[in-house]
């Protein structure tokens, strides 16, 4: 499933210019497709609470510290298309072009194989866009995606295997506190279309996340809470926190 991470999308002030060499502290202004020749590295800890079902049918969900999960991604920007790497629940890799206003992006992310067999494997690409409402104060994202679900699932005591389409929407809002102190706040709707065995159980799901950022020098220091599944009857909830240091810009 995709992350409740921010999604990257770029601003309408496109590529950075001459007489802006540096990359800006407040979230807002920030170009989320790193500028050229950036580098940025982040650690982040996550305690998530999950519902899982066993190979005897029933349902079950973790605790916060139970289901734990450290997670070190590293990106870097060559011209216009920032690479990322990123190893947790997931491994994932993706690409991201600016091609302003909008960017363009393609990623891929894998499980691993869980103790009752389950994994879920994915493949995306998507659109994304950027606009200041309020200047230095307010900013919204929009990203529209749509990939392929490689996943094996656990239904009534058997494992049903097989591939789902789908398609979803991001929107985020940003609104700068103080220069150094920003919030995001980001929905997510995803929507399977077409599935190859009806008992899948990737359905209609509906993410909401919060995310605090204060900014200092050339690190960014984090701690987020969501809930997702709101839509199944069994939301899952996780708290966050973390840091990204940059370099180069």
């Amino acid at each position: 499933m995709r992350s409740l991470v921010v999604a990257v999308v770029v601003s309408s002030s496109g590529f950075a210019r001459a007489d802006e060499p540096s990359y800006p502290i407040e979230i807002v202004d920030r170009p989320i497709v790193l500028l050229p020749g950036m580098t940025t590295l982040d650690l982040s800890e996550a305690l998530r609470t999950s519902v899982a079902t066993a190979m005897d049918g029933t349902m079950y969900r973790s605790s916060f510290f139970g289901d734990r999960t450290t997670t070190i991604g590293a990106a870097h920007a060559f011209g216009p298309v920032e690479v990322d790497l990123s190893v947790g629940k997931y491994a994932s890799a993706g690409a991201r072009l600016d091609v302003a206003p909008f960017a363009v992006a393609v990623g891929a992310s894998f499980s691993g194989l869980y103790a009752n067999g389950h994994y879920s494997h994915e493949q995306d690409a998507s659109l994304a866009y950027k606009v200041h409402v309020v200047p230095e104060q307010l900013a919204l994202f929009a990203e529209v995606y749509a990939g392929i679900n490689e996943r094996r699932d656990i239904v009534d005591g058997q494992r049903v295997t097989g591939t789902v389409l789908f398609s979803g929407v991001h929107g985020t809002g940003e609104v700068q506190l103080t220069r150094r102190l920003g919030v995001y706040l980001g929905a997510t709707l995803a929507l399977p279309f077409e599935k190859s065995d009806a008992r899948l159980t990737n359905v209609v799901t509906l993410s909401t996340d919060l995310t605090l950022l204060f900014a200092l020098a050339r690190w960014d220091f984090f701690a987020g809470a969501g809930i997702g599944d709101v839509t199944r009857g069994h939301p899952t909830t996780f708290l966050s926190i973390g840091f990204t240091k940059r370099w180069g810009i």
